[in-house]
């Protein structure tokens, strides 16, 4: 028995073998049953267009229907088509209205070894399409005009293997790459996709690979080469980072996440000037985040200015502080507001804020005992018990 990890995939493959003549006598004896009347009350209520959702028993049995892997090698052709036969027996008057039958991954995809042709009609809704990646016999794949791959940088290496893809969206997007044509909603769009991979996704690779497509075409958006920056920040791979950070910068010096980006970075490395001098930048354009003040309070304590830095540390308090009220579930702010404790020699209230931040994330006991912040708190048991 083949284990599905989605229904909905399932029974687009069960619609294909019923094609193909298997299960002929359960089909037979359901349109039999239907005719008969046996499922009479569930159709009663169809024919007066009253949607009541999917049949239960006919649900059931296609839900457990065994498939094997020989049934699985024979099919050379899938589609995702609404008005396929197997939604009609499964929910008679079902309008296409709702998502009951969306297929939302095509992780089961890799089952069909076979699979030369992929036909996608509006049931389908995936933004990652790398598993047809791992279909070796595909030849052709139709998204059926509907945006129902989003998912433009598989959908590039699957030309680039030969694939042939039928879709406007596609053949947009490949124009753009050799034309630099583009409005501004397919910008928009393959940008907000970028961001769903960098950071709901935690995929920086494939973000980038869609940053990197969209600078070719628009090379003066301060924002695409932020966000470039941050993922090749996430991959660890700092001097990239910086110079997609200083080219935002560039093109926009009001860009304050750029600025702060890489103030961070050269404070890291132990430059202080510059990283002074991109904070700078960052708050006199209007950053008001807790983190701005916070590492210029940092710059200015190691400069000596310690006024300045108090002054500075209790801005940066009062900015996490509200943050925690509306977010209190945010770790990463209550774990600042303890480093900023910490700062201002509040202790007692340093450790609260650490011990609950850690008691969110363990992880940021290993963090704090790398953190300066907590250089006064290091040796004490207290300290000591959070961290280890």
């Amino acid at each position: 028995m083949v284990n599905f990890k989605s229904l909905n995939f399932k029974l687009a493959v069960i619609n294909e073998l019923i094609i193909l003549g298997y299960f002929t006598e359960k089909i037979e004896e359901i349109e039999d049953g239907i005719e008969s009347g046996k499922y009479s009350e569930y159709y009663k209520k169809c024919s007066k267009m009253e949607y009541s959702g999917p049949h239960p028993e006919i649900y059931e049995y296609f839900k457990n229907l065994d498939i094997t892997d020989k049934q699985l090698d024979e099919i050379t052709s899938l589609s995702f088509d609404g008005g396929d036969d197997i939604y009609l027996l499964i929910a008679h008057n079902w309008d296409g209205e709702d998502d009951l039958f969306t297929v939302d991954t095509l992780e089961d995809a890799v089952l069909l070894k076979n699979l030369e042709r992929l036909e996608f009609t509006f049931l389908l809704k995936v933004t990652d399409a790398s598993p047809l990646l791992k279909l070796k016999k595909l030849v052709y794949v139709d998204t059926d005009d509907n945006n129902s791959i989003n998912d433009p940088v598989t959908i590039g290496k699957l030309i680039d293997n030969g694939v042939e893809v039928d879709s406007a969206g596609d053949e947009d997007f490949e124009e753009c790459q050799d034309d630099n044509e583009m409005d501004e909603l397919e910008m928009d769009e393959q940008y907000s996709l970028a961001q769903e991979y960098l950071w709901d996704r935690d995929d920086p690779e494939k973000a980038l690979e869609i940053l990197d497509r969209l600078v070719k075409i628009k090379n003066d958006d301060s924002d695409i080469w932020l966000e470039k920056g941050n993922a090749h920040d996430f991959m660890g791979s700092s001097d990239e980072a910086e110079k997609a950070w200083r080219k935002a910068v560039e093109i926009d010096p009001e860009n304050c996440d750029a600025c702060y980006n890489l103030a961070s970075l050269f404070k890291e490395r132990g430059n202080n000037i510059d990283a002074l001098a991109y904070i700078d930048m960052a708050l006199e354009n209007g950053m008001e985040a807790g983190e701005a003040y916070h590492i210029k309070a940092q710059l200015e304590g190691l400069a000596g200015n310690d006024i300045s830095s108090l002054t500075l540390l209790k801005k940066a308090l009062s900015l996490y502080q509200e943050r925690a009220e509306e977010e209190p579930d945010d770790y990463e702010t209550i774990f600042q507001i303890a480093c900023v404790k910490s700062l201002l020699g509040e202790e007692k209230e340093a450790l609260e804020f650490l011990k609950l931040a850690v008691s969110m994330d363990r992880s940021l006991g290993k963090r704090a005992m790398e953190d300066s912040d907590f250089e006064r708190l290091r040796e004490k048991p207290e300290f000591k018990k959070l961290v280890n």
